[in-house]
């Protein structure tokens, strides 16, 4: 809602402003009907994954291009745990939001231990990696 008074220059204030109501509406639901956000929050994922499945599936099966099996095997996967999702749902709303998170954490984690190997290397001047151009 504040960026709505910066831009008001720019001509975009009234979308800044909206787009700030209804962030403001959305978090105000969550905050007042917690057990009803995260339910919904696991039918989304759930539709998510089972959509992006679906789409990668097809589209590897369609445009095989190299590696369209691992593509076909991703998407697979994916509607599986869609469809898991959605057939225990709501109640699989509460590991899911808890897996997703501990995903998230565990993926950072990785990625703070690479870039400070990354990191010890270049301040030691061990050569570093470059990619070659295809």
């Amino acid at each position: 809602i504040i960026g709505a008074f910066r831009h008001r220059r720019e001509g975009r204030s009234l979308v800044y402003f909206l787009a700030g109501l209804m962030t403001l509406v959305v978090g105000a639901l969550f905050v007042f009907r917690p057990v009803a956000s995260v339910a919904t929050v696991g039918l989304l994922i759930a539709m998510y994954l089972f959509a992006s499945g679906l789409f990668r599936g097809i589209t590897s099966i369609v445009d095989r291009y190299p590696g369209w099996g691992w593509d076909l095997f991703y998407g697979g996967v994916a509607v599986a745990l869609g469809a898991i999702v959605l057939a225990s749902w709501p109640g699989s709303s509460l590991w899911l939001l808890g897996a997703v998170v501990a995903a998230e954490i565990i993926a950072r984690g990785i990625t703070l231990v690479a870039a400070s190997w990354a990191w010890r290397n270049i301040r030691r001047g061990a050569p570093t990696q470059r990619f070659a151009a295809a």
